[in-house]
């Protein structure tokens, strides 16, 4: 449903949240198909046909499900590593940074140094 918020919708959107809301639905519908099953003006054969069904739904619905967390931790995965590669190239770019750094302040010690040597002393 486009749109559609879970985390307003329930107060939450933690995934063991989501589950365990999914379980408790799936439950009481199965109780409710079983139900069906036995009322006297749904013949047998309807009531075993809307279970089917059922699992039949939920096993695509898991089969889905699975399919795109696959996915999803693959794209995590793909992430992960690409921003471990651009983690060491920013330490190798602070490495030479800092390395830079600690030249450049000898030098400018040296020339320190040489400039207060060529200075005629105040006496």
């Amino acid at each position: 449903m486009p749109g559609f918020d879970v985390d307003q919708a329930l107060g939450t959107g933690s995934p063991n949240t989501v589950i365990r809301m999914l379980d408790t639905w799936r439950g009481s519908l199965a109780q409710r198909l079983q139900e069906v099953i036995k009322l006297p003006d749904v013949p047998s054969k309807v009531g075993q046909a809307f279970a089917e069904v059922w699992c039949l739904a939920v096993t695509h619905a898991e089969t889905l499900a699975r399919e795109a967390f696959i996915e999803d931790q693959n794209a995590l995965f793909a992430e992960q590593t690409s921003l471990t590669q651009e983690r060491k190239l920013w330490e190798i770019a602070l490495a030479e940074a800092q390395a830079n750094v600690a030249e450049h302040t000898s030098k400018l010690a040296q020339a320190d140094v040489q400039l207060r040597e060529r200075q005629p002393e105040n006496t």
